[in-house]
């Protein structure tokens, strides 16, 4: 309540980004309580989440109006954050949402909101809008991480982990070739088949040997319904992919195996 009386003075004063700092500490501590309430399975009739979602979005609204769309899409991302940590990803959708279009004019914040925004659907099972979320960072990364024919900097690394999910996806999801778009039917190709005329390696530079080999067989044993093949081929990917990527893969396998 503190923060919120000093967000009124700042009001008063037509400090506006004083005001919006002010907003966003009250809307922590409001979420802080909540958590708590949460973590002890007390009963709750969310008066301190709605208290710290009106919060967050106020003083998204003031940043908007200062024209500081960074500082507004970094609330964004806390408030869906915070809002994941207690369950509440459906509600956390829309500001992560919001995040990603605040940041349309930075490629690598653009990129870590849209990764934001696809964990968060794999977590209300929205397998679709995940992949195309992870596809759309994908062709980012791939734009801006090509030196020389080789991917090269932070953007390789989100473009492995981009590629390794959207591949994850594809096999939770199954979709039939007909119907696939092209640049998924090129993916599983690639995993799928090696042709005998290739000069270089199909291999992506940026993943390494043992991961692609592993999961170049995984989608062969996929493809032909090899459940204890699949199987295998988790345990040994398991140390390789992160936690993420692993939860995914257990969806997938799951699936086949039922």
């Amino acid at each position: 309540m503190c923060s919120l009386a000093a967000a009124k003075c700042e009001q008063s004063m037509g400090n506006t980004a004083a005001e919006a700092q002010a907003l966003a500490q009250g809307a922590r501590q409001f979420f802080t309580a909540e958590a708590d309430s949460h973590a002890l399975l007390c009963p709750s009739i969310d008066e301190h989440l709605s208290a710290a979602v009106h919060c967050f979005s106020r003083a998204i609204d003031l940043y908007v109006q200062l024209q500081e769309p960074s500082l507004a899409a970094a609330l964004c991302a806390e408030a869906g954050q915070c809002l994941r940590s207690i369950d509440r990803a459906p509600m956390a959708m829309s500001y992560l949402q919001r995040a990603v279009h605040l940041q349309n004019r930075c490629a690598m914040g653009y990129v870590d909101a849209l990764q934001e925004l696809a964990a968060c659907q794999i977590e209300t099972g929205d397998y679709s809008g995940a992949l195309a979320s992870f596809t759309e960072v994908y062709v980012i990364a791939q734009e801006r991480s090509m030196l020389g024919g080789r991917s090269m900097g932070a953007m390789a690394t989100i473009l492995a982990s981009a590629e390794v999910m959207r591949l994850l996806l594809l096999l939770v999801l199954q979709p039939s070739t007909q119907r696939m778009p092209v640049e998924h039917a090129a993916l599983l190709d690639r995993y799928l088949y090696d042709s005998p005329d290739e000069i270089t390696p199909s291999k992506p530079s940026y993943l390494s040997e043992d991961v692609f080999l592993l999961l170049r067989s995984l989608v062969m044993a996929f493809e032909s319904k090899d459940r204890e093949s699949v199987r295998l081929l988790q345990s040994h990917l398991w140390p390789l992919l992160k936690a993420g990527e692993n939860e995914l893969l257990h969806e997938a396998v799951d699936r086949l195996c039922k």
